[in-house]
């Protein structure tokens, strides 16, 4: 069964042509695939990339301004379109048509805390004209009602009293299909979660009584830095029971100075090829959704594993709908209260995946290296920052590349990310402020190019509050990260509407905001920049990557894992 994206898309981009739109200022994403490459086809539509979603409204509004015509905005899913709204408002304010085109995450996704899902339907809907929420694409609505919407949007758009109108559109994957792809057809069994409980009792003793293989998962923590009780109940109740314990980087338990062995972190490594030795009988959740995707899959895959979710606040942390129980309790006391009421298990599914850990990290460890890229960079980092640093992670690659290559180290290092809806936006600006306050030791943020960009105007905020932060960019040319999804073979759109390579100098950017700059040419010069004692104002370490060998590097690191990491 094809997908119907793409139909979809062309049917609505096509109408909303016919019916005056011609300009399209789009900011770089994935979820909005469908309709970049629609627009892509159509004849005489001129697309203008713009990477900061709140620059690319107000530069929407200057052109709709001046010529008197409606111009659309095109962005991905989550915060991205959310940067829209102080352009929107002044486009109410003057009677301005612009058509917001939002792409959106699917039902199933939302009200489980799925990455970078948000509600979406009518977020502007106070200052637009008018506001339509499209279901996800399905071949049992006619095509002849998308046109029908298209029109009245731009209807809306442009008579009486003119104004913003906003298109939400859901897509599911996969988001790009060549000719010769098909959707393979899957039979999805859903088993909804048959225990909602906010109190503890000994009923849970029973669930994981006499079981030798559970395994503790830990996912980010997104709230205050005020973990240390969790952490301890968490590590105490693994090593009484000789569960191990899969730990997220932003879970706050792989860089402590009083680290388990327990602790479990070259997953996303060794379970691109697992064995039944892994595969546990139950699984509690403490914390979101990992972010690795090796991981995610690995844990989708797993037949007739309980899997009990626990948070304080109830979010339900289950976007992939495997959760068997959800647990609304504070993780210490349902740790404190696991402790007192179970009895050890023997160690023999700990040591299986202790093992892996070992051989893993030694295998990442000695890996020399000669050359820069992501995955080593991300290494060395967490290799050498001082005890007690602070490091904010951008989402992208940087998160992902601190996931697979940032074994755990015993030392007092924290790890903030801003995971709530996965956003590159504002990331220097987060820096700032946690410097602000962080008395611990030095602080330090890993970014990205276009996330350097997407909030260069923070650097000013850094140098006004004076805040000692080094901000270490790497350069890989543009948006790396699509380079790992299938639309980086597409022979036409892939490097203009996704990579979006900048051209701006950025040290000489920095520079200019009065930031202390260093060039990093080697991964030495980076571990020497790192074991100096950082500067006392804002600072800045620049390291370019050339793309494809960094691609290359990722490859040849999973691949060449040796076999004792890996079981072929």
């Amino acid at each position: 069964m094809k997908s119907n994206n793409a139909l979809w898309a062309q049917t609505i981009c096509e109408n909303l042509h016919l019916n005056g739109l011609s300009q399209i200022v789009l900011s770089p994403g994935s979820r909005n695939t469908p309709l970049v490459l629609a627009f892509e086809k159509i004849p005489n539509v001129e697309i203008i990339v713009v990477v900061d979603e709140r620059s690319a409204a107000f530069f929407a509004l200057g052109l709709s301004r001046v010529s008197g015509s409606p111009v659309a905005l095109l962005c991905t899913s989550g915060t991205a379109m959310a940067h829209y709204l102080p352009a929107l408002i002044e486009a109410h304010h003057c009677h301005l048509p612009l058509v917001v085109l939002s792409a959106d995450r699917p039902p199933e996704l939302h009200y489980s805390n799925a990455p970078q899902t948000m509600e979406q339907n009518k977020i502007f809907a106070p200052w637009m004209k008018k506001s339509f929420c499209l279901g996800t694409p399905t071949e049992k609505v006619s095509p002849k009602w998308l046109a029908a919407v298209s029109a009245q949007a731009m209807h809306a758009a442009q008579t009486e009293k003119k104004g913003p109108v906003h298109l939400n559109i859901p897509y599911r994957k996969p988001l790009w299909e060549t000719p010769a792809q098909t959707q393979s057809v899957h039979t999805v069994k859903y088993h909804a979660p048959k225990n909602i409980s906010t109190t503890l009792d000994l009923s849970w003793v029973g669930e994981l009584a006499n079981c030798s293989q559970v395994l503790l998962l830990c996912g980010p923590q997104i709230g205050c830095l005020d973990g240390d009780a969790r952490r301890k109940a968490i590590l105490n109740l693994a090593v009484k029971m000789n569960w191990p314990i899969v730990a997220d980087p932003l879970s706050g338990l792989r860089y402590l100075s009083d680290l388990s062995p327990n602790v479990i972190t070259t997953y996303d490594c060794f379970l691109r090829a697992p064995d039944d030795l892994l595969q546990p009988q139950r699984i509690i959740q403490l914390g979101r959704v990992p972010t690795s995707k090796v991981l995610n899959l690995w844990l989708q895959s797993l037949a007739f594993c309980e899997r009990f979710v626990v948070d304080a606040t109830g979010s339900w942390n289950d976007p992939h709908h495997s959760a068997t129980s959800m647990v609304v309790a504070d993780p210490t006391t349902f740790c404190q209260h696991l402790i007192a009421h179970l009895s050890p298990s023997d160690d023999n599914f700990l040591q299986h995946w202790i093992a892996r850990e070992e051989s893993t990290t030694k295998y990442l460890r000695d890996a020399e290296e000669t050359v820069l890229w992501e995955g080593k960079i991300a290494q060395t980092i967490l290799e050498n920052l001082p005890s007690g640093s602070l490091l904010h992670v951008a989402s992208g690659m940087p998160i992902r590349d601190v996931d697979g290559f940032g074994y755990k180290q015993s030392r007092a290092i924290t790890l903030c990310s801003n995971r709530g809806v996965n956003g590159i936006d504002g990331l220097i600006a987060t820096a700032t402020g946690q410097a602000f306050t962080w008395t611990a030791g030095p602080c330090y943020a890993l970014i990205g190019d276009i996330a350097f960009f997407h909030d260069v105007g923070s650097l000013h905020t850094a140098i006004q509050q004076e805040v000692q932060l080094t901000i270490i960019v790497i350069d890989n040319g543009g948006g790396g990260i699509f380079e790992n999804l299938p639309i980086a073979n597409h022979p036409s759109a892939f490097e203009k509407y996704f990579l979006t390579p900048q051209t701006g100098d950025i040290c000489k950017i920095a520079a200019g905001f009065g930031i202390q700059v260093q060039k990093i040419d080697s991964i030495q010069q980076l571990k020497d920049a790192l074991q100096s004692p950082p500067p006392q104002g804002p600072a800045m370490l620049y390291l370019q990557v050339d793309r494809p060998t960094n691609i290359q590097k990722h490859r040849q690191t999973y691949q060449q894992q040796p076999s004792s990491a890996v079981k072929k």
